[in-house]
């Protein structure tokens, strides 16, 4: 992985910037402000659920602050990112918990109009995998083996958006595998999404771990209309896949790929397959501040993150609720992410661009 100078000046900056402070200390810097935490999907889906567990903990460490979650559904997290870049204070009273979607600044996708690396970083964290889920009646007799998901005659997958990584990993899954199926998105977010697999609108999905624990597992997963089919798993600096340690009950999809598709994988799916893999695997969500961010106030958000992710309270909490506890990443490892998306070859742009369309 190649981490290139702007992210470690950001880091020099922000770590200088922490050491001078300004001439108020930097503790009290958020006593007595209302900080809206902002997640750009809707409430009850897999990112307002981790969302609003940080909101209380964020409090915790933010004495004298008011956390306020603020949905901010549409466009598979755009407006709330275009909202932050565009018209947030730079106070540090505004920022967004964001899932990483960074294949729609790839692509240039309709409706960016935000640049990743002019973000204030506050912090990245590593989550679940992503989890692909399908109701059993999706082939005749019902569906017992993932692998038999090839003998599907009418797969439908439902989604957000083609950038949102959620739906890319999903569906280049199902192309790796040779299985044909129709894209429906739009959906406004995971709840709606289960749902439409519950009623049977469509028949395919994948969540974060997080959302398939809390709301499909005990739900469709329990009473037997969905049956898990795979876990993606992660992806080290070293290009190394490893079946994620969080979801042991899960297949591992590179495992069924094996089973319907013997041999090494090639061909320009797999490339773009090995590249999601990458950019997702170091990093699952970040936390994001204005351009130009306050630098105490970034500073001071960033000490108070980090100790919201580690407190023990939290921690134990997240692994009742989610099933894993969210680890924070190194800035050296968020940043050379961020900035590696530059660097993506022309040729795996055109195929993302072709495959979103």
């Amino acid at each position: 992985m190649r981490y290139l100078s702007p992210g470690r000046a950001f880091v020099i900056a922000l770590l200088a910037a922490s050491a001078t402070g300004s001439c108020a200390r930097a503790d009290d810097y958020y006593k007595g402000k209302t900080i809206g935490l902002v997640v750009g999907f809707a409430a009850g889906g897999g990112m307002d659920l981790p969302t609003r567990h940080f909101a209380r903990y964020l409090a915790k460490h933010l004495p004298g602050a008011n956390v306020v979650v603020r949905n901010m559904p549409g466009a598979g997290g755009l407006i709330a990112l275009n909202t932050l870049y565009e018209r947030a204070p730079r106070d540090g009273t505004e920022i967004v918990f964001d899932s990483w979607s960074p294949m729609n600044t790839i692509t240039g996708a309709e409706g960016v109009r935000f640049d990743y690396r002019k973000f204030t970083m506050i912090t990245g964290l590593k989550t679940g995998p992503y989890v692909t889920f399908a109701r059993k009646d999706i082939v005749p007799g019902g569906l017992d083996d993932p692998a038999e998901i090839v003998k599907a005659e009418n797969i439908v997958y439902g989604g957000q958006q083609p950038f949102v990584p959620l739906d890319l990993h999903g569906r280049l899954a199902l192309v790796l595998l040779g299985a044909k199926y129709k894209y429906v998105r739009g959906y406004a977010g995971a709840v709606a999404i289960r749902i439409a697999v519950e009623k049977g609108e469509t028949n395919i999905a994948t969540h974060a771990l997080q959302g398939y624990r809390a709301g499909v597992e005990p739900t469709v997963v329990k009473s037997g209309v969905v049956v898990p089919l795979w876990h993606f798993p992660s992806r080290d600096k070293n290009g190394q896949y490893h079946a994620n340690p969080l979801s042991p009950d899960l297949p591992n999809f590179l495992d069924v790929l094996q089973r319907v598709k013997p041999g090494k994988p090639t061909g320009p799916e797999w490339e773009a397959f090995e590249l999601l893999s990458s950019l997702y695997g170091t990093i699952s969500n970040v936390i994001w501040g204005p351009p130009g961010m306050d630098a105490t106030a970034a500073a001071e958000m960033r000490k108070a993150f980090l100790a919201a992710a580690t407190d023990p309270e939290s921690i134990d909490e997240q692994k009742k609720v989610f099933g894993f506890n969210y680890a924070p990443v190194s800035d050296a490892d968020t940043q050379g992410i961020i900035y590696q998306v530059e660097n993506v070859d022309p040729k795996m742009k055109t195929f993302f661009k072709e495959f979103i369309k």
